[in-house]
């Protein structure tokens, strides 16, 4: 499964609404190769599968180890810790990764400020799970969300996913 990045900024009505040139546009689907060369357009190659959102927030990379998490900004800064309520303090090292909605207005006023949305698990129980498919990357942070969500931490949740074939709909709705 390849996943196609749609980058967006403001909310009107149910679709959101991205960020162009200075001023409020349609969503944006960007292309970012490994060579660091990009391209962005709104249409989304045939190659992809699913659509992720991506919002105003901050990119964020959530560690939990020993009965804490830990969340880093991309400059490394903490912005977020604290301990995860049941949870089993011998447990390996689990990385994941995620747009946290951190100081947003526009989270503010969707009260998802503070939220973390998960778009990648790198690292489940000690095991390094980044070279695997995103399917299984996926899943294994699905699972993690589900049980952090068990332990009282409803913050942590899902990225918004389409279907690549509802991606018409949702830009000609916007």
């Amino acid at each position: 499964m390849y996943v196609a990045y749609i980058y967006t900024i403001r909310d009107m009505g149910d679709m959101m609404i991205g960020y162009s040139g200075g001023h409020i546009d349609r969503p944006k689907f960007r292309e970012i190769r490994y060579n660091g060369i990009g391209s962005e357009s709104t249409i989304i190659p045939d190659r992809y599968d699913v659509v992720e959102a991506k919002m105003d927030g901050i990119w964020g990379c959530l560690i939990l180890e020993k009965g804490y998490y830990r969340m880093y900004s991309r400059t490394g800064k903490i912005k977020a810790v604290g301990e995860i309520p049941k949870w089993d303090d011998k447990r390996e090292k689990c990385i994941l990764l995620g747009e946290f909605m951190h100081g947003s207005a526009w989270g503010h006023r969707k009260d998802i400020d503070k939220d973390f949305f998960i778009f990648d698990c790198l690292e489940y129980n000690g095991e390094w799970i980044g070279d695997r498919h995103d399917y299984t990357r996926t899943r294994y942070a699905k699972r993690l969300r589900e049980q952090l969500n068990d332990r009282g931490l409803e913050w942590i949740r899902d990225v918004f996913r389409y279907k690549v074939e509802h991606w018409q709909n949702l830009w000609d709705s916007k």
